[in-house]
């Protein structure tokens, strides 16, 4: 079984930045008869995420349970037909926000279809099915969320789920293997105190700078290169 490895996560994260420049919503690599496959997801996120509301937020079946609707349309309009060729090796799947989400929807396809998925990680990817579609990826798993980073907070948690081992990069960098309440303690203070600047910044200046200050850090908790940097630097 395998286990997190920041090496590893470096490998991938810098595939996903590769396919986030290069544009290509499924890039692949083959090294040493494996393959690599990291998803991106095209277009305005808001869409896929339902965030105006102007998509009914129902359940679609999927692999063995049941998908976010939005997310599950958005990986069939891009992604369909493509990854047939993903089962004929050992395959590692990753992908950033909701290319993550694709690459968990991948990966329920492929263990349908018996494939060999080394492992799947996934960086800032918002919840993707319900309990039964989660607990039936029998594959390494591994949610890497940067801080305060807002798309692993949706959609709503009363009937969607996160898949695989929650791995956290704290405020300072560091990593954390195993959160809980009690080891996050620290990194939680430091966050608390910092939101409480930003109300006193609101209280002194008027809300909206205040309010831009903390939009701005979940967004950039969210950014591609945010991971990278980070990553890089717990590998370095």
């Amino acid at each position: 079984m395998q286990t997190f490895s920041a090496k590893q996560a470096r490998t991938l994260v810098n595939l996903c930045l590769t396919a986030e420049t290069s544009g290509q919503q499924l890039l692949l690599k083959e090294e040493e008869g494996e393959l690599y496959a990291a998803f991106r997801a095209g277009g305005d996120p808001a869409e896929p995420l339902n965030v105006h509301g102007t998509k009914t937020p129902q359940g679609i079946p999927f692999g063995r349970g049941t998908g976010y609707g939005p997310l599950v349309e958005a990986y069939l309009d891009a992604v369909a037909g493509k990854i047939g060729a993903l089962a004929a090796k050992r395959v590692w799947l990753t992908g950033h926000g909701i290319g993550g989400v694709f690459a968990l929807l991948a990966a329920a396809e492929l263990l349908v279809e018996g494939a060999d998925i080394a492992a799947v990680y996934t960086f800032g990817a918002p919840r993707v099915g319900d309990s039964p579609f989660v607990n039936a990826l029998a594959c390494p798993i591994f949610r890497v969320v940067n801080n305060l980073d807002v798309m692993a907070t949706i959609p709503p948690p009363w009937r969607w789920r996160h898949a695989g081992q929650h791995i956290l990069i704290n405020a300072d960098g560091s990593l954390n293997l195993h959160p809980n309440p009690l080891n996050r303690l620290p990194s939680l203070l430091r966050q608390t105190a910092w939101l409480g600047e930003m109300l006193l910044q609101g209280l002194a200046s008027g809300y909206p700078r205040a309010l831009h200050t903390l939009l701005n850090q979940v967004l950039a908790d969210h950014a591609l290169e945010s991971y990278r940097n980070r990553i890089h630097a717990l590998t370095e």
